[in-house]
């Protein structure tokens, strides 16, 4: 995860308060205009927010710290639902702890069969990393009745002499997440999606 990170959604906890500058005192004779309502995100929008993504109280496993903040586009399924929903009507500057259950991140740990596979090292290219907690695409039998296999990421969880054992789910699988948020800018759905790749 660290090499490309994805981002995750989920509820919305609570919003940090924020200031308004008061008007200035206007002329009794004068018109006042109306207020111009804050700008906040909106499906089409290209949100860019920085982050920190740990498992529920555990470690970090994913940072903007350090880095330009991610650029996220609603409404294209980019992260995770419960993560899009929450980032819709917030603005500029606003910050929020949102926590995911497993539900509705990556599901359940399935430990049934099919899921774990043993693979022989002679079938894998010699120029792989064979350790424990290492990714790679494998086939591996995703239905153990028709014992049809398909090419997923998998995730190393043994490694003996002459064969390893992968772990074909995701490595989040079964684990509550957290995210600690805050809205850098909201690039407006006319600019269009392409326009992020000038800011990173």
């Amino acid at each position: 995860m660290k090499h490309s990170p994805a981002l995750l959604l989920w509820l919305g906890l609570y919003t940090l308060p924020f200031g308004i500058a008061p008007l200035p005192a206007a002329d009794a004779t004068a018109k006042t205009d109306a207020a111009v309502p804050e700008r906040t995100a909106a499906a089409g929008d290209t949100v860019l927010l920085h982050y920190q993504a740990r498992v529920a109280g555990g470690e970090i496993f994913e940072t903007t710290d350090g880095q330009s903040p991610r650029g996220i586009t609603l409404g294209q399924r980019q992260v995770l639902p419960a993560l899009e929903d929450t980032l819709v009507g917030m603005g500029v500057g606003d910050r929020r702890r949102i926590e995911i259950p497993s539900s509705q991140a990556f599901g359940p740990y399935r430990d049934e069969p099919g899921m774990r596979t043993r693979i022989p090292r002679a079938s894998l290219s010699h120029r792989l990393e064979l350790v424990v907690g290492a990714r790679l695409n494998a086939a591996v039998f995703a239905d153990a009745q028709t014992n049809e296999s398909q090419h997923v990421p998998v995730t190393i969880v043994e490694v003996h002499p002459d064969y390893i054992v992968v772990d074909a789910n995701h490595p989040l699988a079964g684990k509550d997440l957290q995210f600690d948020i805050e809205i850098v800018d909201i690039l407006r759905s006319s600019m269009g999606s392409d326009s992020i790749d000038s800011l990173q």
